[in-house]
């Protein structure tokens, strides 16, 4: 059992191998070619202007401001710039990085949940070798960063059951998702509330730990926010949350626009040849759906997919 609970040398060494290889797959030729128009120039060309500027609090956009995104890609690209200069190597670098672990970390949560090493492997590698996950996490887009965020929050929630003082990680994963993607952290804060909740875990609701790990990942997020409102006023509030966060769902934005079931006729098209496990996999984790996994996958699975599918933006 303690061989169970607690990582040996060689846990350690999967997670190290599985880290490895992702920043390895991840970081081939990932300079060779120029920044997407849309996504990646976005990010480039507003951590070019916190570098030059040196105006780290409120961003820029060829010199307007920016008011669609929360900062921290933006923050690290700048700082990748001032490390290593400005290029398509450095400025794909920090979601490169933060994509590659998720790998590890997919194998960290499935060895949490299976208590069997073969499944947290095979999970891992199938994360490690699929297209979308890494052509997009590649790329200086925010996707890749939120999805090993979100691992993060779950692994760490996973992890309260052996030792309540994991709870931090919850609060703090949160405040990195929010300050990663915005009102994103409502929708993946809602899943694994519903975790808590199927896997009878909302005691940990009680825990000083996850309210001090809250207090800790909030603060500086609502600190940025209050500073945004009065600096640019109801603006800020129009623009951020109403024209970029809600009118996703139900209209285009900068014409980015797509069917509804856009990214589930994606995901059809993208993720052969592990595509043809997905759908046992939903049977079995239906069969199995009082165990932590199955009730995971599950909400994961309809929260998640369900709610993207109904978004007017395909970006």
């Amino acid at each position: 059992m303690a061989r169970t609970l607690h990582p040996s040398l060689t846990e350690t060494q999967y997670f190290l191998g599985f880290f490895l290889l992702a920043v390895f797959l991840w970081f081939i030729s990932l300079g060779d070619l120029p920044l997407r128009d849309w996504d990646e120039g976005t990010r480039g060309l507003i951590a070019r202007e916190i570098y030059r500027s040196g105006d780290w609090l409120y961003p820029k956009l060829q010199g307007k401001p920016y008011l669609l995104k929360p900062p921290l890609m933006d923050w690290l690209i700048a700082l990748s710039y001032k490390l290593w200069g400005v290029g398509e190597f450095t400025t794909r670098l920090p979601g490169a990085f933060s994509s590659a672990c998720g790998v590890p970390l997919l194998y960290f949560v499935g060895r949490e949940l299976f208590r069997q090493r073969l499944p947290a492997v095979l999970a891992a590698s199938v994360y490690l070798t699929l297209l979308p996950v890494v052509r997009h996490g590649r790329l200086a887009m925010l996707d890749g960063m939120v999805v090993t965020f979100f691992l993060l929050l779950i692994g760490c929630l996973l992890k309260t059951r052996q030792d309540r003082r994991w709870a931090v990680g919850i609060g703090i994963s949160l405040g990195l998702i929010a300050f990663t993607k915005g009102i994103l952290v409502l929708l993946l804060g809602a899943i694994a509330f519903l975790f808590l909740l199927a896997d009878n875990q909302l005691v940990l609701l009680r825990s000083r730990y996850f309210w001090i790990g809250i207090l800790f990942g909030t603060t500086p997020v609502i600190a940025w926010y209050i500073a945004q409102w009065q600096h640019y006023g109801a603006t800020f509030w129009e623009v951020h949350i109403q024209a970029q966060g809600l009118a996703r769902v139900s209209e285009s934005v900068e014409g980015n626009s797509g069917s509804p079931g856009y990214y589930v006729w994606e995901l059809l098209k993208y993720s052969l040849p592990w595509l043809f496990f997905w759908f046992g996999g939903l049977v079995l984790a239906w069969k199995n759906r009082r165990k932590s996994w199955g009730s995971l996958v599950l909400i994961g699975t309809v929260g998640y997919l369900g709610s993207i599918s109904l978004r007017g933006t395909t970006a």
